[in-house]
């Protein structure tokens, strides 16, 4: 998943064996899995340009390639891209792809549960040193009836000549089914759970490695896809939002994660998606974050100014009046959606959530809700009535920056964390930005 791939093989479809094409598969992080093969699979002119399985006989082994399609063709060259490649095991049916057990390595993990397990005691001066190595327990945790989770820990010793001895932790997550289920489904449960490590990290989080185990074959395969999250460079240590050791209830917390998650999946995904490139920004940036609280607000909290029965009733009272045609449609369209909070009053009712210091700070002169509102309707419709009330981009940049931290606060309150410690965290952290407005 973090490492380069060229590899040599000869390649078929699962019902033409006897038809095998060499060829190169290729991968990199951040990229797609491409096979370039002499010949082509199929006929260019009939087809078919898409193929759910392509497999492979290596030097390191079968590989199955998944859901594969047809990109171009150069001389005597064709070119394909893949979405996901299983190395270890050929399988010519998709609805034979299926597992009951996974093992994700996560960059970010080790901030969050921060394993120190290394004792290094001095015996006799620097002639006679021990060192120890005790792993942390199993952490354990159940999602739901069918599925349950553990964090695993392993000092893998290593001796690179006779004056060097090294102890590297290893710190993966593991999945367990009570059945075997789609690949697929693993793969969203995998990515949940990197979510939650990116949210709680207040940092991008990637899978590594990502193995599967074939209980027939009793062995891991690993499967590598794109990796969008990947970041080249990362740190190399950095401070959580909240530390393992300070939360007193993973596992409600993560039971809450995954089942909000499922049930408001878009709010979730359009916060964590922005972690991949968290010091850019961008005029999406703000306004996906805005979509976020908005969203958030409608599904989670008080949806109506006054309840449906007496709101039935003014729309009665409304279809009596007589008026125009033209001027009734009008009405009809502005009151669709009249009972629901306006995006103002939905801000101002999420912001009332937060510390008072912390709203003090990002909120001196109560004009923070106004702007975000100014501002994501000029962005939306690019009224000129509203050009000059919105910030400059500098300013945008740190009311961005706030908004992501609120949606975060929030979301882990959400979970059941506790608010006091998410405020002294937050405070600690400087996660939120002095902001006064200019205008």
């Amino acid at each position: 998943m973090t490492e380069q791939i060229n590899i040599f093989g000869y390649w078929f479809l699962p019902n033409k064996a006897d038809e095998k094409k060499s060829g190169n598969l290729r991968f990199a992080p951040n990229s797609n899995i491409e096979l370039e093969i002499f010949g082509m699979f199929g006929n260019l002119l009939l087809g078919p340009d898409r193929y759910p399985i392509i497999l492979g006989e290596t030097n390191e082994g079968p590989i199955t390639l998944i859901d594969i399609w047809y990109r171009r063709r150069n001389d005597k060259h064709s070119k394909y891209q893949s979405s996901f490649l299983i190395k270890g095991k050929h399988f010519t049916r998709i609805e034979d792809i299926r597992f009951d057990s996974c093992i994700v390595d996560l960059f970010g993990l080790n901030f969050f549960i921060k394993t120190k397990h290394l004792d290094f005691k001095e015996i006799d001066s620097v002639r006679n040193w021990k060192i120890q190595y005790k792993a942390h327990d199993v952490i354990s945790f159940d999602v739901a009836d069918t599925f349950k989770g553990s964090i695993k820990f392993e000092g893998i010793p290593s001796f690179t000549n006779s004056s060097e001895a090294k102890i590297k932790e290893n710190i993966y997550v593991k999945f367990d089914y009570s059945s075997r289920i789609d690949f697929k489904e693993i793969l969203i449960d995998a990515g949940k759970f990197r979510g939650f490590i990116s949210l709680i990290n207040d940092e991008v989080s990637f899978p590594t490695k990502i193995y599967f185990r074939d209980s027939d074959g009793d062995k891991n395969l690993e499967i590598i896809h794109k990796n969008i999250f990947y970041q080249g460079q990362t740190k190399k240590w950095f401070q959580p939002i909240i530390s393992f050791d300070e939360l007193e209830n993973f596992q409600e917390l993560i039971q809450n994660w995954y089942r909000e998650y499922s049930e408001i999946e878009h709010v979730f995904n359009l916060r964590l998606y922005h972690y991949k490139d968290k010091n850019f920004f961008s005029i999406d940036r703000f306004i996906d974050m805005s979509r976020v609280l908005e969203s958030f607000h409608r599904l989670r909290r008080k949806n109506e100014r006054v309840s449906s029965d007496d709101y039935k009733e003014f729309l009665k009272k409304i279809e009596e009046v007589e008026l125009d045609s033209t001027f009734k449609r009008l009405l009809n369209d502005r009151l669709n959606y009249g009972n629901e909070p306006t995006f103002k009053t939905r801000l101002e009712e999420l912001f009332s959530e937060l510390p008072g210091s912390i709203m003090l700070l990002i909120d001196e002169d109560n004009k923070f809700a106004k702007v975000v509102k100014d501002t994501r309707n000029y962005y939306t419709h690019y009224g000129d009535e509203l050009k000059d009330k919105i910030p400059s981009i500098s300013e945008l940049v740190s009311i961005t920056d706030n908004l992501e931290s609120m949606i975060s606060f929030i979301l882990l309150k959400e979970m059941g964390v506790n608010k006091e410690l998410l405020a002294t965290n937050f405070s600690n952290r400087g996660l939120f930005k002095k902001w006064k407005h200019s205008t």
